[in-house]
């Protein structure tokens, strides 16, 4: 998302760098030359030279390139302006998503324990025809949900990034 917030700034920075192509430039210009000369005698010549200076530029015709860039420019705002509006919109409904199903797992667990509770308050009138373990193990096959309630809890809701 910010990625894209940024690439909005920078196109809106490049409309107005492609607005200003039309005005006269000053350019600041450097130049080091270095210049060996070997001689058949023993001593060679070295020389070295520099120079700055400045380079005014004036744009007489440009045959519509400035609009051009500037055109192109304002279209790549547009497609950035877009990008983050997907950006946004993708962020709202993973959000979305994900609350749902926070709020489908916590109502999942909730509806399991009340179920748990309601066939235990029921399994204490009934007697047990089952010894020890085998009655456990009956109850829990009866019952989906005792089965069910400790992975909907470990489990949590669904993800989808």
């Amino acid at each position: 998302m910010q990625q894209a917030i940024l690439g909005t700034e920078v196109a809106r920075r490049e409309i107005a760098r492609q607005r200003y192509a039309r005005y006269p430039t000053v350019d600041v210009v450097g130049q080091l030359a270095h210049a060996r000369n070997a001689s058949a005698t023993l001593q060679g010549v070295n020389s070295n030279s520099g120079s700055i200076g400045l380079q005014l530029g004036i744009p007489l015709y440009t045959g519509g390139a400035i609009d051009a860039r500037v055109r192109e420019a304002a279209a790549n705002l547009d497609k950035t302006s877009a990008d983050v509006e997907v950006a946004k919109r993708q962020a709202e409904q993973a959000a979305r998503q994900f609350y749902l199903g926070l709020v489908s797992g916590l109502g999942q667990v909730r509806a399991l324990e009340a179920a748990e509770k309601i066939l235990q308050a029921r399994a204490r009138f009934q007697p047990a025809r089952l010894p020890g373990r085998r009655a456990h193990q009956h109850r829990r096959a009866q019952c989906p949900a005792t089965a069910a309630r400790p992975s909907a809890t470990w489990r949590g809701p669904a993800m989808t990034c």
